[in-house]
């Protein structure tokens, strides 16, 4: 939601000269030329028609992250409700940032280590995070490739490490991050601190 997609528009034969607009329905959507932006959630049908009559259509799901991450906090919380304990906090701002960073970075290396080799904790500890709890460390779940906040925490409830993050006693703190790489994959991290 809110970033700029260039779309490309291949006319065919090579040599044709033929004039085309551009139309969008669906959700909010704001198109400059070639240049659609998608301005809410939600499903867009982009249309190209050529001034011969010749129409091609292309659909874009649009998804607000923010959203996502809310709901992941939210899903999480009602696992560990069902499991008798606390409610995790998503109020620290810098552990959402640190996610989100994190979040990017599985896109070009999808591991617990950094791409530049140091450990997730200190994607926090850049940001100028410090720990305030008992607990002097951070908890990180990864994954990629499911669709919505509900796929992605069924897979970490289904996995016996991801699950132990989300229903450890020490953790107080959650933050969630999102990045979507230039397939269309979304790449989720959950960083936990107490």
């Amino acid at each position: 939601m809110g970033e700029r997609c260039e779309l490309t528009v291949t006319l065919s034969p090579p040599n044709c000269t033929d004039v085309y607009i551009i139309t969008a329905s669906g959700a909010n959507t704001a198109i400059n030329g070639n240049t659609v932006t998608c301005l809410a959630a939600g499903a867009v049908t982009v249309k190209v028609t050529a001034q011969s009559g010749v129409t091609a259509e292309t659909s874009i799901s649009v998804i607000d992250l923010a959203a996502y991450e809310a709901e992941v906090v939210r899903l999480v919380n009602a696992e560990r409700a069902k499991a008798s304990l606390p409610a995790l906090s998503a109020a620290n701002t810098l552990l959402g940032e640190a996610a989100s960073v994190r979040a990017k970075e599985i896109i070009v290396s999808f591991d617990h280590t950094r791409p530049d080799g140091r450990a997730p904790a200190t994607a926090y500890e850049d940001l100028g995070g410090k720990y305030t709890g008992r607990f002097r460390g951070l908890g990180e779940n990864i994954a990629y490739g499911q669709h919505t906040p509900a796929l992605v925490t069924e897979a970490w409830m289904n996995s016996d490490g991801h699950r132990q993050n989300i229903l450890k006693t020490d953790y107080t703190h959650i933050g969630v991050g999102l990045a979507l790489d230039g397939r269309g994959v979304l790449y989720w991290c959950q960083l936990f601190y107490g």
